[in-house]
């Protein structure tokens, strides 16, 4: 019997363990997979955030089975106050590290599209299975 790892999975994993960290900060429903919903007026953005896979491969095997994944997750948040943001963004990486994840590249900016403050990371790691 093989085990399969899911996209889906992984990023519920991910999503969850954020919501939980993160409960005084950013409501659990203002954590998106993959995309936040066009209806959301900018206002309404603040605070949130979008989990995304940027990669994923089979990176190890027993045989041939795969045992364990590279994963790559784009992490952006925003939020109206510049230090919010980046006190989220800090949070999210305490997160990440204790999923054995490491951080790989950062970006911070004024999104001139929501006139919001936008931390966005990218995380890196294995999963065995």
């Amino acid at each position: 019997m093989t085990q399969e790892i899911y996209l889906e999975d992984m990023l519920e994993v991910l999503r969850a363990n954020l919501a939980e960290k993160l409960t005084e900060l950013v409501d659990e429903d203002r954590i998106y997979k993959f995309s936040v919903p066009d209806e959301l007026s900018d206002a309404e953005l603040s605070p949130c955030i979008r989990l995304n896979l940027a990669d994923m491969r089979p990176n190890r095997w027993a045989g041939d089975k795969v045992v364990g994944y590279y994963y790559e997750f784009l992490i952006d948040i925003w939020h109206e106050d510049y230090h919010q943001a980046f006190v989220i963004g800090q949070h999210v990486q305490q997160v990440l590290r204790e999923m054995n994840f490491r951080q790989t590249s950062p970006v911070f900016e004024e999104d001139e599209d929501t006139d919001l403050y936008r931390d966005s990371r990218t995380y890196a790691g294995n999963i065995l299975i």
